[in-house]
């Protein structure tokens, strides 16, 4: 019982002060003071974007009788969109019926609320707390009331002038909303409220520019905007993909500023060697409130008149060639291409194999993973060489994949592998999952039965085909589908259903999105795209062909330094950097990077290179830095050509007796491994990690987070 008082107490203190603003709100409710109906809430979008509920799913959440709030499935919306000042209207027929004739309204979804008084509201978006009526866990008696204005019996709107949600708990309704009329009278619903969206206008002048290998473009953003902006706001310049999107945006600039209607403009860097394209745009976006503003009006065009030759870290991988969805039911694989330095052998044991581990988004994602077996046979395998790995499930062979090949015995160097095999693959059966991204080695070894949708196949709706280093360190992936973003590389072929598809790879720079296609996995006899253990059409095989030949121009470039390792930790008040290389080709110096926010790098040190060797060798470097939380760092090596190359970026925690957490990754960090819940600030127990020194956590708000071990409870700003 001591630790409920001292977590209720927690609660209330921490939660009375803090009021957030989203991008929806509840303008108005209503509770019947005769018999049952009409009962129902008012959504209002106050945001300048509009809102696709497909995407962003709305919940409510309701807490009867002083019970904990739990979500009402029939009031969740899955489909429809909300354009900004408009209103979506969640209650009784005869309440929809009313609010159908507003002027103002863009949904309605049926549902016969059955609450009282007395009971809670939450409203979610996303899965973040956008707006509260009441208390979650909390009874208040017969109603939550205040000078007049009640939840019981009556019809209630938002006062003028309040345009935004609060995830404080309201226990008297009178400080957000005003009384419109007795509880069956609907007046009001179905017309938003008083209130002016806020909005964020762009401006971005020039059509086109240019950046090369080793030139960035570098220019301002000027912005315009409405309402409050409150302190420790950020604006931030953003620019889309490579087809105008905003759904994995690069920042490329930003500023602090608070106060009404800020005006300014935001100097802006483009990074050297961005992709060519034609339909770039920019915004401007905030931090508090969060505003999307709209982006600049027009296409943009970036040249890349000089282009770096892809790069492939430490000498050798696998990369993703083609995956398919197969023409029927699971008849899938992944074709993956050995990358190296051309015409040389590389190592490739270790490496991974698998869909969405989570670092893409949410489609997609099973428990386990596959690995290239520690086989000789990979050790020393030609740059250029074609794998096919297939699910061999009894019925699921696609049909255009030739007899099993597990040693390339016919020296073509393609090499074709049931999912299953236990020679030359490895299965981990558990890791990564829903709830953890990591490549931990299993706990329970895996069944004898393995099933290749449930670890490495793909959700015809969204999902990724990736590969990674035998550490867990990403290597290269493609995604698709509605909830997936595009990764490091931004790499995101399509926002489709892809079932009966594939993705193959074309040529030039497999990193940049421009050069993959999506293509036909019908089993119609006349048409396929599906070229299992051969080349995807004549440039793909020009590509391969290059790998495989020692001379002439090569299409990928080996990074002159072969990082070993890369690693910071905090130690005695400072931060110990440490990498080390096996070996560094015409390598002038290091440049080390700082951040606190993973995007706005500062340099810090400059370190000599050793050239040109062929025999390991080690850097250190120590950073004083005293504030807690988490820190970015980034490793850079210069030629002495100039050409510079990325090796790295790391994070590193800061007081390791503290939780944090760290966006960029979508990860809180405990001190330890140990048992941690982690509560909504109304209450709500929202997750529960047990031996875990970290875990994936995408939720945004306001959290209490419980250690079970030391009994401290810590606050999350998310």
């Amino acid at each position: 019982m001591k630790l409920i008082k001292y977590f209720t107490f927690l609660v209330i203190f921490i939660a009375t002060a803090i009021s957030v603003s989203g991008q929806v709100m509840i303008s108005q409710y209503i509770d019947t003071d005769s018999g049952t109906t009409p009962k129902g809430i008012e959504v209002y979008n106050h945001s300048a974007s509009t809102i696709d509920f497909s995407v962003q799913n709305l919940e409510v959440y309701l807490g009867s009788n002083g019970n904990p709030c739990a979500s009402l499935t029939g009031a969740k919306i899955t489909s429809g969109t909300l354009a900004p000042n408009e209103v979506w209207v969640i209650g009784t027929s005869d309440l929809i019926t009313a609010a159908s004739t507003g002027s103002n309204l863009g949904g309605s979804t049926t549902y016969g609320f059955n609450f009282n008084g007395n009971d809670a509201i939450e409203l979610y978006l996303d899965g973040d707390l956008m707006d509260v009526i009441g208390e979650c866990g909390s009874d208040p008696g017969s109603s939550w009331s205040g000078s007049g204005v009640s939840t019981a019996d009556q019809n209630i709107s938002i006062k003028p002038g309040i345009c935004s949600g609060s995830t404080a708990p309201l226990t008297d309704p009178s400080l957000r909303f005003e009384k419109t009329s007795n509880g069956v009278i609907t007046t009001g619903f179905g017309d938003s409220p008083a209130c002016s969206p806020l909005f964020i206008t762009t401006s971005f002048i020039p059509t086109t520019f240019t950046v090369a290998c080793i030139t960035s473009y570098t220019g301002t953003v000027s912005f315009n905007s409405n309402g409050d902006y409150n302190s420790g706001n950020t604006f931030s310049v953003q620019i889309s993909d490579l087809s105008g999107s905003f759904s994995n945006p690069t920042v490329i600039g930003s500023i602090s500023q608070s106060g009404t209607d800020p005006a300014n403009s935001i100097s802006i860097t483009v990074p050297a060697n961005y992709y060519s394209g034609t339909e770039y745009r920019m915004r401007v976006v905030s931090t508090d409130p969060i505003v999307n503003g709209a982006n600049n009006g027009h296409d943009i065009e970036i040249i890349n008149s000089s282009p770096c030759d892809p790069t492939i870290p430490d000498f050798g991988g696998i990369i993703i060639n083609e995956f398919s969805n197969g023409p029927s039911s699971s008849q899938e694989y992944y074709e993956l291409v050995v990358a190296g330095e051309c015409g040389e052998t590389t190592d490739i044991r270790g490496y991974i194999i698998d869909d969405n581990n989570g670092d893409f988004g949410s489609g997609g994602i099973a428990p386990g993973h596959l690995k290239i077996s520690n086989h000789a046979q990979w050790s020393n395998i030609e740059v250029g060489s074609i794998i096919v790995v297939y699910n061999s499930s009894t019925g699921e062979r696609n049909p255009h994949i030739s007899l099993d090949d597990l040693t390339d015995s016919d020296a073509d160097l393609v090499y074709i592998i049931p999912f299953n095999d236990p020679t030359y693959l490895s299965l981990a059966n558990e890791f990564p999952n829903s709830s953890d991204n990591s490549y931990s080695p299993d706990v329970n070894p895996p069944p004898n039965l393995t099933n290749f949708t449930n670890r490495i196949g793909f959700n015809n709706i969204a999902d990724v085909a990736q590969t990674r280093k035998p550490n867990g360190d990403y290597f290269f992936g493609i995604s698709y589908g509605v909830g997936n973003n595009g990764g490091v590389d931004n790499t995101k072929i399509s926002n489709s259903d892809l079932t009966e598809k594939n993705v193959y790879f074309n040529s030039g720079d497999f990193r940049n999105i421009n050069n993959w296609s999506v293509g036909d996995a019908t089993n119609d006899g006349t048409t396929t795209d599906e070229t299992p253990g051969a080349a995807n059409n004549s440039a793909n095989q020009g590509w391969i062909d290059m790998l495989r030949s020692s001379t002439g121009s090569c299409g990928l470039v080996a990074l002159p330094v072969k990082m070993l390792r890369f690693e910071g930790e905090f130690i005695n008040r400072e931060v110990e950097l440490y990498w080390k290389t096996a070996t560094e080709l015409n390598n002038n110096y290091y440049e080390l990077f700082h951040s606190k926010t993973g995007y706005d790098f500062e340099s810090i040190a400059l370190i000599d290179g050793h050239g040109t060797v062929n025999s390991p060798k080690e850097y250190n470097f120590k950073h004083r830095n005293s504030s807690s939380g988490i820190h970015y760092y980034r490793l850079k090596s210069v030629d002495y050509n100039g050409k510079i190359h990325e090796n790295g970026t790391i994070s590193v925690q800061i007081e390791r007796d503290e939780i944090h957490y760290d966006s960029n990754t979508q990860t809180l960090h405990f001190p330890g491994k140990g048992e941690y819940h982690v509560y909504s600030t109304s209450g709500q127990k929202i997750f529960k990690a047990e031996n875990k020194a970290q875990i994936s956590f995408s939720k945004k708000g306001f959290f209490l987070i419980y250690n079970a071990e030391s009994g401290v409870v810590t606050k999350i700003v998310i």
